[in-house]
C-alpha cells in the first residue's frame, strides 16, 4: 500500500521498480510481496503517464499476474474471499480499477469484493486517481478531516513536490 508514491515520483520504469522495491522490503520482504509493490507502482506510473486501461491489462496484469488477466470483475465478485497475499489482492484491485468508471466507482468496486477491502481500496484508489485525475471533493474532505495534522503536512509536502516535478 505504501508503494503508490513510487508510481507518482519515478521518472523511469526502472526507477519505479527500485523505489517500489524499497517501500516493500521493510514489511513485505518476500518475492511476492516485492512483486505486489512493483506491480502496483508500475500500474500507477503508466496510468499517470497516459497509458490506457487496455495497456494495464495486457502489459502489467498479464505479465505479472496472468491468472487474473482474462478475468472480469463480475467473474470474481461472487466467489472472492479474504486473501491477504499479494497475488490474491493486487490482481483483484487492478480488476476493480479496470472496470471502474471514476474514482468513487473504483473504491466501491474494490470494497464490494469484501475480504481485505481496505487493502483492495488502498491499492486500486491511487490507480484510479492516476487515471481519472481527480478525487471527488466530498471524499477528499472527509478523508482529510480524519487525518492527524502531521499526516496532512506530509500530504501537503507530497503535493508540492508533485506540482513542481510532474503536474497532473
Amino acid at each position: 500500500m505504501r508503494c503508490s508514491s513510487a508510481g507518482w515520483l519515478a521518472r523511469t520504469e526502472e526507477e519505479c521498480v527500485e523505489m517500489a522495491t524499497a517501500t516493500a522490503i521493510p514489511t513485505h520482504n518476500h518475492p511476492e510481496g516485492v512483486k505486489g509493490a512493483v506491480v502496483t507502482a508500475l500500474t500507477i506510473y503508466h496510468l499517470y503517464h497516459g497509458k490506457e486501461k487496455d495497456f494495464i491489462r495486457k502489459e502489467i496484469l498479464a505479465k505479472y499476474y496472468p491468472y487474473w488477466a482474462d478475468k472480469t470483475y463480475s467473474d470474481i465478485h461472487d466467489e472472492y474471499t479474504f486473501d491477504s497475499t499479494c497475488p490474491g489482492s493486487v490482481g483483484p484491485a487492478i480488476l476493480s480499477f479496470l472496470e471502474s468508471k471514476d474514482y468513487e466507482d473504483c473504491l466501491k468496486l474494490a470494497i464490494s469484493l469484501g475480504g481485505d477491502a481496505d487493502t483492495l481500496a488502498a491499492i486500486s484508489g491511487p490507480m484510479a486517481y492516476a487515471y481519472y485525475k481527480e478525487i471527488p471533493e466530498p471524499l477528499l474532505y472527509k478523508a482529510l478531516k480524519m487525518l492527524p495534522d502531521w499526516m496532512i503536512e506530509v500530504n501537503i509536502n507530497f503535493d508540492q513536490i508533485m506540482s513542481k516535478t510532474n503536474p497532473i
